[in-house]
């Protein structure tokens, strides 16, 4: 029988392009619920939505929790080093990367993990290959949330990441990141062969199917050919 990692408390959901309305399929009595910050309204028989946001869930204190994201306020401070938290279980998770405390621990094989958010991504990667976020405009689905949300912006075209040096703008992270090289000038990919320093890993890739650095046999047994030196006038 395949195994489901749905009591792993990381409810399935599904993301409306242009929006973050979320839902999941278990129940709760319908209650509102004040955050502090604002109130988890109900706006069906056991269904709360977020007071700013168009996210909504059957489980209030999901909905109590994701409404701290719209506040700056992170009140949870790590006693080790100076970073802050908005909820006590991420700062909980953060102590555990000082302390090396593993406490989750997976039920399927010996590993043990730092985080739930990490066990859970290893059950779904390694146990069950579960990819339970899921697109609303095409079938694409995701094992990841962030995943999901990033694949999102090919059909909104949305591109949030703004370079602070021009007018470069990304949908995700990590091209923005790429970009930055541009102006920084940062190579952190190095050819092991001639040295040759590259802005974006695919570039020393292609380079290295050109570098002629490496010895190769001669016809003759016993005998190499010298090395010769990488072409280096790929650039990027």
């Amino acid at each position: 029988m395949p195994v489901s990692t749905a009591n792993l408390n990381q409810p399935n959901e599904t993301i409306v392009a242009g929006t973050c309305a979320r839902t999941t399929a278990d129940t709760t009595v319908a209650q509102p619920v004040s955050s502090g910050k604002g109130t988890a309204r109900s706006i069906d028989t056991g269904v709360f939505q977020c007071e700013f946001c168009d996210y909504a869930n059957a489980k209030r204190y999901l909905v109590v929790r994701h409404m701290k994201s719209h506040s700056q306020e992170r009140p949870f401070k790590c006693p080790m080093c100076e970073r802050c938290f908005k909820t006590n279980s991420s700062l909980q998770n953060h102590v555990n990367t000082h302390t090396g405390l593993r406490p989750h621990q997976c039920k399927l094989c010996d590993l043990a993990f730092t985080t739930s958010g990490e066990l859970i991504r290893h059950v779904r990667y390694k146990h069950t290959m579960e990819k339970p976020h899921k697109c609303s405009v095409c079938n694409y689905a995701s094992v990841e949330l962030s995943k999901l949300r990033r694949h999102i912006r090919s059909h909104t075209g949305e591109r949030p990441y703004r370079c602070p040096q021009c007018d470069y703008a990304s949908p995700d992270t990590y091209k923005l990141k790429r970009h930055l090289r541009v102006h920084t000038g940062e190579r952190p990919y190095q050819c092991e062969q001639c040295q040759q320093r590259f802005t974006q890993s695919n570039s020393l890739k292609a380079h290295k199917n050109h570098c002629t650095g490496m010895t190769r046999p001669r016809n003759r047994v016993g005998q190499t050919k010298a090395s010769k030196n990488c072409d280096s006038s790929s650039a990027m």
